[in-house]
């Protein structure tokens, strides 16, 4: 497939916000992609030149690429710079750029470039401009991470999802961001790869508790609050959640939302010892620590 048809598909990826509509333009462009250029093109769609599981970024600065589009039309990087602080998309003012410059014209060389040609070019780039590397044993410990505990939940909610899709994202450059801030090198070690793992966990798994407001549910508000008053507490009877919740949460709502977070495993509830329901205890089941932090070893 040449990649002026596959940037035709982007456009068209681009312009439209339907999920089913982008389905449907997803499925088109795969019926005319060939056997070996499937991968590609998948990697290509979300803006990588290797699956998530390989630690291997483009890792092109917009200062980079504006100085790039400076000197292939003849301009100054902060016409570019300025151009885009507009327009707010480096494409578009290349493409502005090539209509004005009457010196840059196409050639069908250009236009014959396939997307295997232009995918092995970006591969080199990133493989050549990325100065940040993984020890050894980082690189295992993210590969373990990526193919047994990053894994998709069936009906999770959108917003959910669609973060999870950026995570392994998040996490390189939360490592990066740690690497830097203790050492002198660019070699992105294993406890700062863990750590950025840890943080970002930490973010998706309180997304729910963040959106957990929005939507039509009434007792949305009274189950935030009883979620963060056993996370504080750790442990809570039912009389003493009662009282402390009493203005706020009726006790009928109050019933109804301790049994939801039983089930979803949020909490486990103890059966009372003296006969009164009064006194059954809340606890909190903490969600397991997938990664330890810095300082204690880690398994």
């Amino acid at each position: 497939m040449l990649f002026s048809k596959l940037c035709q598909y982007f456009e068209k990826l681009e312009a439209t916000s339907s999920r089913l509509a982008l389905i449907d333009i997803l499925t088109e462009l795969f019926k005319e992609v060939e056997t070996e250029e499937i991968a590609k093109v998948s990697y290509l769609i979300q803006s990588r030149v290797a699956p998530f599981y390989e630690p291997l970024e483009i890792g092109m600065a917009e200062r980079t690429i504006a100085a790039s589009i400076a000197r292939a039309y003849g301009v100054e990087r902060k016409d570019v710079l300025k151009e885009y602080g507009q327009v707010g998309d480096l494409g578009i003012v290349a493409e502005k750029l090539k209509t004005q410059n009457s010196n840059v014209k196409s050639t069908s060389q250009n236009s014959k470039f396939s997307v295997i040609d232009v995918f092995n070019t970006l591969r080199e780039i990133a493989q050549i401009s990325g100065e940040f590397t993984f020890t050894a044993d980082a690189r295992n410990a993210w590969t373990d991470y990526y193919i047994n505990k990053l894994v998709n939940v069936p009906f999770e909610p959108e917003v959910v999802a669609n973060f999870k899709a950026r995570m392994p994202a998040h996490i390189f450059k939360c490592a990066m961001a740690f690497t830097v801030s203790e050492t002198d090198t660019l070699v992105i070690n294993r406890t700062n790869l863990f750590n950025a793992i840890q943080l970002v966990e930490d973010v998706k798994n309180n997304l729910g508790k963040t959106f957990r407001g929005v939507g039509e549910s009434p007792l949305a508000a009274s189950k935030d609050r009883i979620e963060t008053y056993l996370e504080r507490r750790s442990s809570a009877t039912f009389n003493d959640i009662t009282k402390h919740n009493s203005q706020h949460v009726r006790e009928k709502d109050l019933e109804e939302v301790l049994r939801s977070l039983v089930r979803s495993g949020f909490c486990k509830v103890l059966p009372t010892t003296t006969g009164n329901e009064d006194d059954r205890t809340y606890i909190y089941l903490k969600p397991p620590t997938i990664i330890q932090s810095k300082g204690i070893v880690i398994p």
